[in-house]
């Protein structure tokens, strides 16, 4: 956890700052400061709202530790992600459907709708956090960017073409199965844009799937 001090000198870069921290308890913690001080009090409070609806506790965990949280559009995430390989199943398509739309729920595109066009933008900006961390996780986890058996590592464009192939099934290949592209409309935005972001030069890689 970030020092105190450290919050202090965080929040002079609001609400950047918030974005650009991975873990949810620190999140929380500039979130609470900036409220106190009221640096952007209208999307501040819809940042609250999101931080709720992103990390509930988990029954039965300590909430002083960020195992304490689980974050649900990271889960929301992956159940696109595993769905990808069902959704040509005419046998799968009601229950995955019934999956997703809870998910697509949990995300909180209703909540926000109270707060117009600073709710979407919020929660747009959330998506994105997520969609980045989910990338620069993949980038940090060894096995994801390993070839069979862990044998060798995958070469950068493997690796870039593995986690375009990802993020196309998320926000391209699962929405567009299910007649769910309106419903993802953030989402596919958000995880495009944190693939152009995180992946300079590699935008190809996606924009190659998007249009086949």
């Amino acid at each position: 956890m970030a020092r105190e001090k450290d919050y202090e000198s965080m929040l002079q870069n609001w609400p950047a700052a918030y974005y650009e921290t991975r873990d949810a308890w620190e999140r929380r913690r500039l979130l609470e400061m900036s409220l106190e001080r009221g640096l952007d009090p209208e999307k501040d409070k819809i940042r609250r709202v999101l931080w709720e609806i992103r990390y509930p506790e988990i029954e039965g965990k300590s909430n002083d530790k960020n195992n304490g949280l689980q974050d649900t559009f990271l889960r929301a995430w992956m159940t696109f992600s595993f769905a990808s390989d069902r959704v040509k199943s005419r046998f799968a398509r009601n229950g995955l459907l019934k999956e997703l739309k809870k998910e697509l729920s949990i995300m909180g595109p209703e909540v926000v709708r109270e707060f117009g066009d600073a709710g979407e933008a919020v929660l747009y900006d959330e998506l994105y956090h997520m969609s980045g961390l989910y990338l620069e996780l993949c980038s940090e986890d060894r096995g994801y960017g390993s070839i069979i058996l862990g044998l060798g590592k995958m070469k950068k464009e493997s690796f870039v073409a593995k986690v375009a192939g990802e993020v196309y099934a998320v926000g391209y290949k699962v929405p567009r199965a299910l007649g769910l592209e309106e419903e993802c409309r953030l989402l596919t935005k958000a995880a495009t844009e944190a693939f152009y972001d995180k992946f300079l030069n590699y935008e190809e890689y996606l924009d190659r799937l998007i249009q086949e």
